[in-house]
């Protein structure tokens, strides 16, 4: 066991004194080997390896009482490691269940911040989804959605997506306004090709009505007899005699007070 009585841990001087007794003494190993002899000499050769013996010797034996002067130092040391393990382990043994405590109340944390992140990333898909749900619907239908994102607040209770809200909520606006526009000009035109096929329809049905009238005349027409002479028969109320269609038509539309241009326009609609 390494005796740690004389060992300074907080001014580690020991050894040093003979450090600083050798360090003097190199100027002095300087002055008298400051040269290398001539090694083609025996004299020069002998020099050279009395030199190399004693410069070694001092070397080898600083290098011994280094590890001398180090080894209560390195002692210390493996102690102090040991120590510092030993109470290292008792104090991760009460630290565990505080440590195990602060980790689960984290995931709890970052659980419930997931859970209402994901809460408001419904509602900004509620306001989203309103251009997918638009699809094919009427401009009353889609006026109701722009009103119900319109009044959506996506300041209050958005948190660090209120950005992302506000910008959702512009956006779908944008669209359904697009979208309301297309579907109202659609239905004003549909509205229209809806009126002009029952206007047709109410011309066809005036023009075989008139034709009607004119086949049933045609062909009630009494034959001609020798004896007596043909009386003139009676045209009922409700037949006008003419000579063709196209007049039939302009008698008819006069007989009930039809305007002008509405016969000529009902005349073009059946080509006459």
């Amino acid at each position: 066991m390494t005796d740690f009585t004389n060992v300074d841990l907080q001014n580690p001087t020991t050894g040093m004194t003979v450090l600083n007794q050798t360090d003097r003494h190199l100027s002095v190993l300087r002055d008298n080997y400051n040269y290398v002899p001539d090694t083609s000499t025996t004299e020069g050769f002998e020099a050279v390896k009395d030199a190399v013996k004693k410069l070694t010797k001092y070397r080898t034996s600083l290098e011994k009482e280094r590890k001398a002067w180090k080894a209560p130092f390195l002692e210390a040391g493996k102690k102090i490691d040991s120590e510092a393990k030993r109470i290292t382990a008792e104090l991760l043994e009460i630290e565990a269940p505080f440590k195990q405590a602060k980790i689960e109340k984290e995931k709890a944390l970052e659980l419930a911040k997931e859970k209402r992140l994901n809460d408001i990333r419904v509602k900004i898909q509620w306001i989203t989804d309103h251009v997918m749900n638009s699809i094919g619907k009427t401009s009353e239908e889609i006026q109701a959605s722009i009103q119900a994102v319109g009044e959506t607040d996506t300041i209050e209770g958005f948190y660090e997506l209120t950005d992302e809200a506000v910008q959702a909520r512009l956006t779908t606006l944008s669209t359904l306004e697009t979208m309301y526009n297309q579907a109202k000009n659609a239905e004003i035109q549909q509205k229209e090709l809806l009126e002009s096929r029952a206007k047709l329809k109410e011309a066809e049905a005036i023009a075989d009505e008139a034709t009607a009238k004119v086949d049933l005349y045609e062909g009630n027409e009494p034959e001609p007899m020798m004896q007596p002479a043909p009386q003139p028969k009676p045209v009922p109320r409700n037949i006008i005699p003419v000579s063709n269609k196209k007049d039939n038509v302009v008698a008819w539309g006069i007989k009930h007070d039809i305007d002008e241009s509405a016969i000529s326009e009902l005349m073009a609609i059946l080509e006459f």
